[in-house]
């Protein structure tokens, strides 16, 4: 068996590997990719939503071309950049109200790391305030202000003078900042949660809100519109209709227009800060060349009195309807639709929750539930999705922004297969192209491997009176049991997923509250007895038909004296 690294991102690589989301894509096209036997793609997510005109636009590709038969240079810092200061202008002109001053920057996550150093420096003040599950950036001050600990803990985050709270809680943030005001720098917020589950508030006035608190108590606000700003909410800004305008803008993904990284933070004169313009500063930001692709989005985007802008409202709203018609056909497995114009999600039941498969809910507690929906949707029905970043029960919908009616309804139809597997029990379905005798050889050949990494942070001591279950396979019955739909595997099938099942996650723990001490006196025959699922809130304890002895489980209660 091997066990070399892959030279890119190797734990990527195994995961990609393992949901069968290896395959290799040698064309791109609008909204289509294609691999290297021809097969077409269905792009819905378009690089997180990176590519507004989908693969290689050639009117993109026309204005990067241009620059080079007009042999312009592009990098010439620290000397002026002609098309960099024309992006910027631009920018200006069609930003809302007085937002006039631009920063150039590479990344979402750098000009959100420019935004808190412009914050830092105007306000005289250190701390930035945040929301739980939101998302800045990977960076480690975009990390600091991504209010979800997994991001952080491993990498020392997050960093001094960051705090947090509840997204759309209007009165919480203000009674942050009438409390706080003389401390906080900046609030920074996305008008949707992208990678936090594409949560949109609850009140529609609450970006206006915002800005207006945080002007009334001199907080500089920051709304960040790398994902939803340039068209991909069905407006050109999601902050365009407020009243008045926030302190920064940041932009970035669609900038590029799909070949090019750039991003822009957009400031209100009076927030300008001489020493930040002096002091900070980036090799590549400001060159002509990604300008050029940026200036050439915007061309496309402000066309013709903004019908494109126009057309993704009316588009999404369609898409909107046609998702919320599938919830409603699947309600045991569909809990919620959400989002606005092209950026949509789904949210699927638990499979732990549906409480009719053990190897579903070892997928989905080991977090590869919609990782697993992604692989059957690419793999049998041609469509490329993804979760969102911070919650494993969300599936992302982002089609590129030149999407169409005729896309939506491909897509539909393919949510609406991979729905009815989950709705009819028929879990092999899902898991079909992952025993092929093709994978099976790269099985084979491809040793399991524990993971490479160093001391783990925060810990949990061990704690007296507690005890677990081990639970584990122990025939080929017990499988049959726990999944009956796996019998429609042929027997080399179910040995290559007892194989594969290996590689989604070394297991799970799954704590209950209300379970008997160590103290307390051990029922006989307890590996036959069904286990009681208590609730999280000590609520009186269910039986848990997932727990009971039909599954084929075999359980074995692992107790810990109790040192009280």
């Amino acid at each position: 068996m091997e066990s070399m690294m892959n030279g890119l991102n190797p734990t990527r690589a195994r995961l990609l590997e393992t949901f069968g989301l290896d395959v290799e894509l040698t064309r791109g096209d609008g909204c289509k990719l294609y691999d290297a036997a021809g097969r077409e793609y269905l792009d819905f997510l378009s690089q997180y939503g990176a590519l507004p005109f989908g693969h290689n636009p050639s009117q993109i590709w026309k204005a990067l071309n241009l620059q080079q038969e007009a042999m312009q240079p592009v990098m010439v810092q620290p000397l002026r950049a002609v098309g960099a200061e024309r992006l910027a202008n631009r920018l200006a002109s069609i930003t809302p109200h007085d937002l006039s001053v631009v920063s150039l920057a590479n990344s979402g996550a750098e000009a959100v790391e420019a935004a808190i150093k412009l914050a830092r420096a105007r306000s005289g003040r250190d701390i930035i305030l945040s929301t739980h599950n939101g998302f800045h950036g990977k960076t480690m001050g975009a990390l600091s202000a991504t209010g979800k600990p997994m991001y952080q803990k491993d990498f020392g985050g997050p960093a001094r003078d960051f705090e947090y709270i509840a997204f759309g809680d209007i009165e919480e943030l203000e009674a942050k900042l009438e409390a706080d005001h003389g401390s906080i720098a900046a609030f920074i917020v996305e008008p949707i949660q992208g990678e936090g589950g594409v949560v949109c508030p609850a009140d529609d006035s609450y970006l206006n809100d915002v800005i207006a608190l945080c002007r009334k108590y001199g907080v500089l606000s920051i709304i960040d519109e790398i994902q939803t700003g340039l068209g991909r909410t069905g407006r050109l800004f999601a902050c365009e209709e407020c009243e008045q305008a926030p302190d920064m803008l940041l932009l970035g993904k669609a900038l590029g227009g799909g070949l090019m990284p750039i991003s822009a933070v957009v400031v209100r004169p009076e927030v300008w800060d001489d020493r930040f313009g002096f002091l900070h500063s980036s090799t590549f930001a400001n060159n002509n060349l990604a300008c050029a692709a940026a200036n050439a989005t915007l061309d496309l985007i402000l066309d013709d009195d903004r019908a494109f802008i126009k057309d993704i409202a009316q588009n999404g709203d369609y898409f909107q309807e046609q998702l919320e018609a599938l919830k409603d056909r699947y309600p045991g497995v569909l809990i919620d639709v959400r989002g606005r114009g092209y950026m949509r999600a789904l949210e699927f039941r638990k499979p732990v929750e549906r409480a009719d498969s053990a190897s579903m809910a070892f997928c989905g507690l080991n977090g590869g539930f919609i990782g697993l929906l992604s692989s059957y949707l690419l793999n049998v029905e041609g469509v490329l999705t993804a979760p969102v970043f911070n919650d494993a029960k969300v599936m992302r919908l982002q089609p590129p922004l030149i999407a169409g009616r005729a896309e939506i309804d491909r897509c539909i139809s393919a949510l609406d297969s991979v729905c009815g597997v989950l709705n009819r029990g028929d879990y092999h379905m899902l898991m079909r192209h992952l025993v092929t005798p093709e994978r099976r050889e790269q099985l084979e050949h491809t040793a399991p491997t524990a993971p490479q990494q160093g001391p783990a942070r925060d810990v949990p001591g061990s704690a007296p009176g507690r005890f677990c279950f081990l639970i584990h396979y122990t025939q080929e019955a017990d499988l049959l049991r726990s999944d009956p739909s796996f019998a429609n595997f042929t027997a080399e099938e179910r040995s290559t997923w007892l194989e594969w099942v290996k590689r989604v996650g070394p297991g799970f723990a799954w704590p209950v509250s209300g379970a008997p001490r160590a103290t307390e006196a051990r029922p006989k025959d307890d590996h036959v007895r069904p286990a009681l699922a208590y609730r999280h809130d000590g609520e009186r304890p269910q039986r848990s038909p997932r727990h009971d002895p039909g599954l084929g489980w075999h359980r074995r209660r692992i107790w810990r004296k109790s040192t009280r």
